[in-house]
C-alpha cells in the first residue's frame, strides 16, 4: 500500500500510519521528486499543494546513506522517503542526498545544486504543473 512502482515512477504514501522508509540509488532516479497533498482547511478539497525537488544524481559517486542492515559503506541512496507511524509524532519526509566527501581522498570539496518549487492552487492546476515538472501524472 505504501510503495507503488510502475514504468515511470515510484509512489510513496505518507499518511503517518505505518513506519516505513525507502531509498532509491542514484542510477535509478531521474533527479525529480514531489510531494502532493490536497489541502483540507477551508478549501473543500478544491486546493492542493505540491513540493517538487529537482537535483542531479551522480551514479558511480560515493553515496553513503545505506540501510542499517547493510555492511556496505558505499552504494547508498540518492533519494529517500520516510513515513512515521506515530513513534515520532506521525509525519513523513522526502529527501535527496549528494555524494559524500571521503576523508583523505579527492575531491576535498563538492558543490550540490537543487531547485525546490512550492506550489499552491486549484487541484487541476497543481496536477498539471506536477505533470510538467515531474514528467508523470500526479
Amino acid at each position: 500500500k505504501h510503495v507503488k512502482i510502475d514504468k515511470t515512477s515510484v509512489r510513496f504514501l505518507i499518511d503517518g500510519k505505518r513506519r516505513i522508509k525507502m531509498g532509491i540509488p542514484p542510477g535509478q532516479t531521474t533527479g525529480r521528486m514531489g510531494f502532493y497533498r490536497k489541502l483540507p482547511l477551508g478549501s473543500g478539497g478544491k486546493l492542493s499543494s505540491l513540493i517538487v525537488r529537482i537535483f542531479g544524481p551522480q551514479p558511480g559517486e560515493p553515496y553513503v546513506d545505506v540501510p542499517r542492515s547493510s555492511n556496505a559503506f558505499f552504494g547508498g541512496d540518492a533519494v529517500q522517503a520516510y513515513n512515521d507511524d506515530g513513534t515520532y509524532g506521525g509525519f513523513g519526509e522526502m529527501e535527496h542526498h549528494d555524494p559524500a566527501l571521503i576523508a583523505g581522498k579527492e575531491p576535498t570539496s563538492r558543490v550540490g545544486v537543487s531547485v525546490t518549487h512550492v506550489l499552491v492552487g486549484s487541484d487541476a492546476d497543481i496536477k498539471a504543473a506536477g505533470k510538467t515538472l515531474l514528467g508523470v501524472r500526479v
